[in-house]
């Protein structure tokens, strides 16, 4: 990976790790409807895909007694690769029996129950428009409460989700420099600042940097070009100076 016209000096390891930060960054931003069944006190189905662990989605307690069971249901704005998932759970809620549905057809998946997560691998990737699985049973019994949930393009595992929580850790703390020498939770957060040239009539030239926002979707950017009494013949990324995957 180069940034500013560096390398990051990341490892083979350290760079599969931070791809998989922005593969599931990617993936949840192309979710464009959560469908859960009723909530509970209010929690809120898009909490399980903002990145913090401290906020949660709980099913209805009351419903979930009374036999009623919740579907989770990620529906993509287009079809999305998608080859594993991982739930995060509170309360010793995880579930401990599931029936995993793509595209509206049961599926077999490999489940790896890890204590307040669970990891699950479909037996080979797909391109699909909707994931979701139903929760028939937790590790408690009581109501799932689920902290978050992350999807992936490619397989996980226990150590890959380690090394994850690491790395995003020293994100968060903005105390990790790799990236030229910038902060990775600037990077993350504010955008990766590019270079932008442009050139009017004459050859005239002109830059300034922007940053650009890292996070899957479409973004319109303003941009302030001094008038140099010419017209704006072209305008591009300078690609000696910024390099970014």
């Amino acid at each position: 990976i180069y940034i500013l016209g560096k390398s990051t000096l990341l490892s083979e390891e350290e760079t599969s790790i931070v791809s998989l930060l922005f593969d599931t960054r990617k993936l949840s931003n192309e979710v464009k409807q959560i469908v859960t069944g009723k909530s509970w006190n209010n929690t809120r189905p898009e909490d399980m895909l903002d990145g913090d662990k401290s906020s949660f989605w709980q099913f209805n307690r009351s419903v979930w007694y009374q036999g009623d069971r919740p579907e989770i249901k990620f529906v993509f704005g287009r079809p999305q690769r998608i080859k594993s998932w991982v739930v995060y759970c509170v309360l010793n809620t995880c579930p401990s029996n599931e029936k995993v549905v793509i595209d509206g057809k049961d599926v077999q998946v490999g489940v790896e129950r890890l204590g307040d997560r669970v990891i699950y691998n479909l037996v080979t990737e797909k391109t699909v428009s909707q994931v979701g699985f139903s929760i028939l049973l937790t590790n408690s019994g009581d109501t799932p409460t689920i902290s978050e949930i992350g999807l992936f393009s490619s397989e996980m595992n226990e150590l890959k989700l380690d090394k994850m929580a690491q790395t995003n850790l020293m994100i968060m703390s903005g105390n990790y420099t790799k990236f030229g020498g910038l902060p990775w939770q600037k990077l993350f957060f504010q955008g990766f600042p590019v270079n932008l040239v442009w050139e009017s009539d004459g050859g005239r030239l002109g830059t300034t940097t922007i940053n650009l926002v890292s996070d899957g979707k479409s973004h319109q950017y303003r941009v302030l070009i001094p008038s140099s009494g010419g017209k704006l013949r072209k305008i591009w990324i300078d690609k000696k100076t910024t390099h970014s995957r």
